[in-house]
This record gives structure tokens, sequence and C-alpha cells, in this order.
């Protein structure tokens, strides 16, 4: 999927993440791994002091649009398996991207289209 900026999508699937047993960040889901030069990828980010879930986002230029964690503490949720679901809705020139665990919305963030 090409992330184009103006087409609603969502994202869903289960995980059972491990806990934080590396530096840097563990990739969940996107379309990087694709070779697609626009995309998006939601991981898990321990760069911090405690593991968060990051989005990281590339335009069609390859113009970082996002790059930030969700305000989402995620240490409950070690060993445990958990439905995960990413909405994306476009509007206005940028992007609302809304992460929901369990059903449960958890946090919004915004990216703005270069």
């Amino acid at each position: 999927m090409k992330l184009d900026g103006n087409v609603e999508f969502t994202v869903e699937g289960w995980l059972k993440w491990a806990g934080a047993e590396k530096d840097g960040v563990e990739y969940v889901a996107g379309t990087f791994r694709t070779g697609l030069s626009a995309g998006w990828c939601l991981g898990v980010d321990h760069r911090g002091p405690a593991p968060k879930f990051s989005l990281f986002a590339k335009g069609a230029l390859q113009t970082v649009v996002l790059d930030k964690c969700f305000d989402v503490q995620i240490e409950d949720l070690k060993g445990v398996w958990t439905h995960i679901a990413l909405v994306y809705r476009p509007h206005a020139g940028n992007g609302t991207w809304t992460l929901f665990l369990n059903g449960e919305e958890k946090d919004s963030i915004e990216n703005d289209w270069p």
C-alpha cells in the first residue's frame, strides 16, 4: 500500500510482545519492508526510559512526515496476546493516526504532508 496521505485505512492484528530485550525499534507492522518509496512503520521503541509504540512515515518524495511515539505505556502487554489496530484518517492536508489496543482507543498523533 503506497502512502499518499489521501486514503483512509486500518491495519489490525494480534501481538504477543516478549518485552524490552534490545535497544532501538522493533518492527511490528508497516510497508517499508515491501520496497515502496513511501510508507509507514509501527514499532516498539526501546530508546527511552520505557518502551512505547512508535510510528514513522515517509511521503512520496522520501520526506519524513512523521516520527513520533504514541503516549501509551506498554509494559503491561509483556507476554499477553493483545489485539492491536492502527487507523489512518486523512484530513485537510494532513492526517490522524489512532492506536487501539483490545478495541480501546489509546492515543492519536498527527502528521503534516509536505
